[in-house]
């Protein structure tokens, strides 16, 4: 696996959207290399800018470090090394980044490719159960808003029938008073017929009786008139006839007085019993327009009875859609718990990466100190050397420059004595 040819290594890296070219594979630098690990990081959202920043230790052993790029070097090798012994690759270190050879950066390469696509497929999958669990939700909350409308629309009409109830309440206790004196009404109607109908009798014989007693007068009158006619001829044969009819008359007429006021107070009572009849006319009246409230207090019932139907049919639609969401509640739940499984699977793996990692960029960063107090006693070492080789030059300057004066003054007095000599 590790003798990957070139060209597939090659495709392999920009389908992970990963920057390669074939010169680049053949003789990696350590610019190339840099450059790589970086887009790597940012795939993951990691700052590099944050990795190239020195700590506050670094800072007090390396106080010139911007001139260098040890540091982030140095920082870039600890974090990729512990992601590389978290996908099995558990050799890299610092010159496979400043001094990469073909054989190991191809491995390195392969791996950090190969760790990006496998995570694009389980984002992949994860996004499409993301999706899915968003859908699930959006619908579960336009369920939720129709349910909150229908319980609205229902508690209204409940409302309104509520209403419609009381209403027909009050017109049925209505309906029983009126029922009530209805019968009263009924009871005074019958009793008044019966008096109606006794002062009718009444009232018939009277007027044959007066009809009678008219004929009785006529014929009287007839005979007084014969017998007057009678009285002129012989009017002491007649004489005691003619009392007996006057008395008879006498009677008749106070019989016919007695009977025309008998007539009047029955035309009296007749007019008082036409009252009773207009009132009873109008009671019937009352009475229909009470049949017409009670034929409408039907239909209400009816409607109630319709509404209390629609009602029920709400309450069972209602009722579905509750065990329909229950079971939509279960299944999200369900969904819910695979997902977060499988989020624990993908996500804690690379949390427990990052904690390690943290973990051992500190103790990268005690060893750093270490070797930085070490760099520092060495420098500190240097610098006295330093000072101690620029004294002893100097020294050694004045030295060579007293020896050099005395030499030229050997050779201006040797120069002398040869010419004491010549």
């Amino acid at each position: 696996m590790d003798n990957m040819p070139i060209n597939k290594l090659h495709h392999t890296l920009l389908d992970a959207s990963l920057p390669a070219t074939i010169e680049d594979l053949k003789n990696p630098t350590q610019e190339y290399v840099v450059n790589l690990l970086t887009v790597f990081l940012s795939h993951f959202g990691i700052d590099i800018s944050l990795i190239n920043q020195a700590t506050p230790e670094q800072l007090n052993v390396m106080p010139y470090h911007e001139d260098s790029d040890v540091v982030n070097l140095i920082n870039l090798c600890t974090v990729m090394s512990q992601v590389f012994n978290k996908i099995f690759l558990y050799d890299f270190c610092l010159t496979d980044i400043t001094s990469p050879g073909q054989k190991r950066f191809k491995k390195q390469a392969k791996f950090l490719a190969n760790f990006i696509l496998y995570t694009m497929h389980k984002k992949s999958k994860f996004n499409d159960k993301l999706e899915f669990i968003q859908t699930m939700s959006k619908q579960l909350e336009e369920m939720k808003e129709k349910k909150a409308q229908t319980s609205e629309l229902i508690n209204k009409k409940i409302m309104h029938k509520a209403k419609q109830v009381d209403m027909i309440q009050k017109l049925e206790d209505d309906l029983k008073g009126l029922q009530s004196r209805m019968e009263k009404i009924n009871k005074k109607t019958v009793e008044i017929e019966a008096v109606k109908n006794n002062v009718e009798k009444k009232n018939k014989k009277a007027k044959e009786l007066y009809g009678s007693s008219k004929t009785i007068a006529v014929n009287l009158t007839k005979k007084i008139t014969e017998i007057q006619s009678q009285v002129v001829h012989s009017p002491e044969k007649h004489q005691s006839r003619l009392d007996e009819l006057k008395k008879q008359y006498k009677l008749k007429e106070e019989e016919r007085a007695y009977k025309q006021e008998h007539i009047q107070e029955k035309k009296q009572y007749i007019k008082q019993i036409e009252e009773k009849l207009n009132f009873v006319q109008k009671i019937t009246e009352d009475f229909s327009i009470l049949s017409d409230t009670y034929t409408e207090h039907s239909n209400k019932r009816t409607e109630l009875n319709d509404v209390k139907k629609e009602i029920d049919s709400l309450n069972t639609i209602m009722n579905k859609q509750q065990t329909k969401l229950a079971k939509h509640k279960d299944q999200v739940n369900v969904e819910k718990h695979k997902l977060q499984i499988n989020y624990e699977e993908d996500i804690i793996p690379l949390q427990k990466l990052h904690s390690l990692l943290l973990s051992d960029k500190k103790k990268q960063k005690i060893e750093l100190d270490k070797a930085q107090e070490c760099y520092n006693e060495k420098y500190m070492k240097r610098n006295k050397l330093q000072t101690d080789i620029k004294k002893v030059e100097q020294e050694t300057e004045i030295f060579m420059s007293n020896c050099q004066k005395a030499y030229d003054s050997e050779l201006v007095c040797e120069a002398k004595l040869r010419q004491s000599w010549v």
